[in-house]
């Protein structure tokens, strides 16, 4: 089986299981007999609710990225919280689906936690806001690929984070995630559940209204605050 990806997934996408040739999109490809967009594949395979989701974790770290990660990860006092607050700026729903950082706050002032920052597309005021922050370790600007992000994930005990790809890769990793949503999300996040389908060990915290990030957040921090103190 041959397996052409973005750039950035290829080395991720080399630690599925079964071992598929991995190809980054541009590269020579070898002779093949048939082929499928991954988008259509659940309708070829003939995916339903049934068969959803494959065995989990399907992806993982590989040891050479979590050793260069270590030494700056381990050291964090407390439980590890990865955290991202807004995805691709071009997103057709950026504006829905993205935060301003600063009502992430009260979360950052639980005790008992460290939080990694992996947001990769730092806009107008996320550096300075960045620096004022002594109990986040910002290190989305040293990622380099979704390889390294698995480290990361595999690194910490929890994912926080809008709907971004990021989540997706925590869920497929089989880490714990939590996932900030908007009032309309995404259609694979269902409409109503507190739970995602794809990812069981995923936790969704939806607005209730459009724009409700702040009762989002407040909900959060109540979760947070338990998981912290659990041994």
């Amino acid at each position: 089986m041959l397996l052409e990806v973005h750039p950035p997934l290829k080395e991720l996408f080399a630690t599925l299981p079964g071992a598929p040739a991995v190809f980054a999109r541009g590269e020579p490809l070898p002779a093949y007999d048939l082929h499928c967009p991954l988008g259509s594949l659940p309708l070829a395979l003939k995916t339903g609710p049934d068969s959803v989701p494959a065995g989990i974790p399907y992806l993982g770290a590989h040891e050479a990225r979590l050793a260069k990660w270590r030494p700056a990860l381990a050291a964090l006092p407390g439980k590890r919280v990865a955290l991202t607050w807004a995805g691709n700026p071009a997103h057709v729903n950026d504006r829905n689906r993205s935060l301003d950082p600063t009502l992430l706050e009260p979360l950052l002032a639980l005790e008992g936690l460290s939080f990694v920052s992996l947001q990769r597309d730092l806009r107008d005021g996320d550096a300075a806001w960045l620096a004022r922050q002594s109990n986040v370790r910002h290190v989305g600007s040293d990622i380099a690929d979704f390889a390294d992000s698995a480290a990361v994930l595999t690194s910490c005990d929890l994912t926080i984070a809008v709907d971004t790809a990021l989540v997706h890769l925590a869920g497929a990793m089989g880490r714990p995630v939590w996932v900030m949503l908007a009032f309309a999300p995404d259609w694979r996040w269902e409409s109503a559940a507190g739970s995602s389908l794809w990812y069981p060990q995923a936790r969704l915290f939806r607005q209730a209204a459009l724009g409700d990030w702040a009762g989002v957040v407040a909900r959060l921090g109540d979760a947070l605050a338990r998981f912290a103190a659990e041994p």
